[in-house]
């Protein structure tokens, strides 16, 4: 190697040189700054989602803590309350089971039913009553924005 440089010229050695010192750069770009650069990008931008998100359920926080306490209710008036719920219009035309499982939850289950309909209901019915879900599965269907819906509902 030192005999191959020291047969170059001097305009050679030095286009080597320049040559050499580009390619570290270059790798030293493509193996430390550039992974770098584009982590501190993502962790940033992931950072400022995460405000928004927080701003916004600080917001509904708020407008949840003004609205009114949610009625509580015993295992047979829950029965009740989303089966009348059900019977009613936004969620009449779309078949479901409703069962009463031995520990006196209620098992809500519905082959086919728009997504956007089933939360605002389950929003609703949420607000207005003191209720948790213990389990909770949706599934996609063939068609778009209707999906397959099993809760367990249960008082709190």
């Amino acid at each position: 190697m030192n005999a191959w440089w020291a047969n170059l010229s001097e305009r050679d050695r030095w286009a080597a040189g320049l040559g050499l010192s580009f390619l570290i750069c270059y790798c030293f770009y493509l193996l430390v700054y550039g992974p770098l650069l584009n982590s501190i990008t993502s962790t940033s931008l992931q950072l400022k989602e995460n405000r928004e998100t927080l701003a916004w359920m600080k917001q509904v926080k708020e407008e949840t803590g003004s609205s009114k306490n949610a009625e509580s209710l015993n295992r047979n008036k829950l029965l009740t309350v989303v089966s009348a719920q059900l019977s009613g219009e936004p969620l009449r035309p779309f078949a479901y089971q409703l069962q009463q499982t031995a520990q006196g939850d209620i098992l809500l289950s519905f082959e086919s039913v728009p997504y956007n309909l089933f939360l605002t209901w389950l929003w609703t019915l949420n607000q207005n009553y003191a209720i948790t879900m213990d389990q909770f599965s949706i599934e996609k269907t063939k068609t778009p924005g209707v999906v397959k819906v099993s809760v367990i509902i249960s008082t709190k």
